[in-house]
């Protein structure tokens, strides 16, 4: 009997319960209809056109810093400097000002430091070796480290392979 009264009760529950949420549910479906994909469809097109129209500002702007840094290079000889190399990432802010000064700033210092250090160069010993290397790195300070280190190593080596010429004839001598 319990399980019986039990069971009545239960569905007198789920009848109740169906009764009080069918009006809920048929306004919550016309309020997804009406309100909440609308609105969900509305911002993901105003957030995709402001998308578009920053990124437009965004790569006018790197256009002009671009056109900028290559004149620069050009005026300065010089020919083999990436524009990513002088360490300017365009933002929103940036790109919002009509001449982004320190950005110009930035690059001008970084061309006119490369060019310094393609004039020191010239004026080293091996000049050839050291801007051949500096023109695929170009950070002057690691290219002299790394060209008096292989200059080195050349002087070990010519020493090592007399050395082991001199015993090679030693030992030919011996064996006659």
């Amino acid at each position: 009997n319990l399980a019986k009264d039990f069971e009545q009760m239960e569905t007198q529950r789920k009848t109740v319960k169906r009764q009080v949420m069918e009006p809920y549910d048929a306004a919550n479906n016309k309020y997804q209809e009406y309100i909440a994909i609308p609105y969900k469809e509305a911002d993901e097109r105003l957030k995709k056109w402001v998308d578009n129209y920053q990124n437009g500002m965004k790569q006018k702007c790197e256009a002009t810093l671009r056109e900028y840094f290559n004149e620069l290079c050009q005026s300065f000889g010089i020919d083999f400097l990436p524009f990513g190399r002088c360490g300017v990432v365009v933002d929103m802010a940036m790109a919002r000002q009509k001449e982004p000064r320190k950005a110009m700033e930035q690059i001008c210092s970084y061309v006119m430091g490369v060019r310094a250090d393609m004039d020191a160069i010239l004026q080293m010993e091996d000049a050839a070796e050291i801007m051949a290397a500096y023109r695929r790195n170009p950070s002057l300070s690691e290219i002299v480290v790394a060209i008096n280190e292989q200059k080195r190593d050349r002087e070990r080596m010519a020493l090592f392979l007399e050395d082991q010429r001199r015993q090679q004839d030693q030992r030919r001598w011996l064996h006659g």
